[in-house]
């Protein structure tokens, strides 16, 4: 069984191009392919399902079932490593799961690499402090996303936030004090900061329907630019 991925609770779903309409055809699996079988094929937690669809009603028209054990599956990005063709070919990529697990580098303006967190692991998004003395990352774990904080003199690796939702995109204020960054902790996916130093709880930013992303501060640190998903207009920036 393949680690936890953001992945693991994805939706598989169809919209009519004519008339707009959506539905849900699976409530956990991600990679989903129509098949010229008449199926549409997903990965969930390491192996590939299938399930029955009826393409001319959109309609699923059965349970699924396990297709395939050991498919190769990119828990960070939520890709599944197979392919088909429409003369019934079918190939795939065996093994365990690609956890995209990293090793956090510094690269100097020579190109020389040197480690600066030597621990593999899921690492997204690393911000620099504006000090130049931390850095902030993404960590996955678990199947959910947090924000941590590596001190290079420490060499060590702080989580910053707890809650069970995703926290991600973290963003500092100019004085290197607190970091902004989006959760879905309250539903949709807002914005909160907390201070670096982990004291105190998360503030909440903003409310809203839409799913937003912090980008950056103004200098003054009074201002913060984020990117909001409005099912309407579509992405805007926002401050």
């Amino acid at each position: 069984q393949m680690p936890a991925s953001l992945f693991d609770e994805g939706k598989i779903v169809v919209q009519s191009l004519k008339s707009g309409e959506r539905r849900t055809v699976v409530e956990a699996g991600a990679y989903g392919r129509y098949v010229p079988s008449g199926h549409i094929l997903y990965a969930h937690r390491g192996s590939l399902f299938a399930v029955p669809f009826d393409l001319s009603r959109l309609e699923v028209t059965g349970p699924p079932a396990p297709f395939l054990e050991r498919v190769v599956f990119a828990s960070l990005i939520g890709g599944a490593q197979y392919s088909f063709s429409n003369t019934g070919s079918f190939v795939y990529v065996t093994g365990e799961s690609q956890a995209s697990k990293s090793v956090v580098h510094w690269m100097d303006r020579a190109g020389k690499f040197q480690p600066l967190r030597s621990v593999p692991g899921d690492y997204v998004n690393p911000r620099i402090s504006p000090d130049g003395k931390q850095l902030s990352l993404n960590v996955i774990e678990g199947g959910s996303a947090d924000v941590w904080v590596y001190d290079w003199a420490r060499d060590t690796m702080s989580r910053l936030t707890f809650d069970p939702g995703n926290d991600i995109a973290q963003t500092w204020t100019p004085d290197g004090q607190r970091l902004a960054f989006a959760s879905n902790r309250g539903g949709a996916q807002n914005l909160y900061w907390q201070r670096a130093d982990g004291a105190g709880e998360a503030q909440r930013l903003t409310e809203s329907k839409n799913t937003q992303f912090a980008y950056s501060w103004t200098p003054d640190g009074k201002t913060l630019a984020f990117h909001e998903m409005d099912p309407v207009t579509g992405p805007d920036l926002w401050v």
